[in-house]
């Protein structure tokens, strides 16, 4: 969640290395490159917090292996960044093979 006592607007900036973020658009929040690596959001900390909610990761496809999701907000005046560390397990890919019979 997001939470600033002395400021009505803040800026988040979510980021991945090895995919893609998508926030939910919400009231009172500016999303921007939303579906890319790195999407910032500003608005009011109880908008962006609802925005997070519904925060989706999408990995690189075929990737697997360890990534990090960082966290950084600002009130303009100071700056808070937090770290989660995120595993994408593999998957087998499923190979679209065809046949005929007489």
């Amino acid at each position: 969640s997001v939470a600033d006592i002395d400021s009505a607007v803040v800026t988040t900036t979510v980021s991945v290395l090895h995919g893609s973020l998508t926030a939910v658009a919400t009231a009172g929040v500016t999303i921007t490159n939303n579906g890319t690596g790195s999407v910032t959001l500003s608005g009011s900390p109880a908008a962006i917090t609802a925005a997070l909610d519904g925060l989706s990761y999408s990995p690189v496809a075929d990737y697997h292996g360890s990534d990090t999701l960082t966290m950084s907000t600002t009130d303009g005046a100071l700056l808070d960044s937090d770290t989660v560390g995120i595993t994408i397990n593999p998957v087998v890919d499923i190979a679209d093979d065809a046949f005929a019979t007489n």
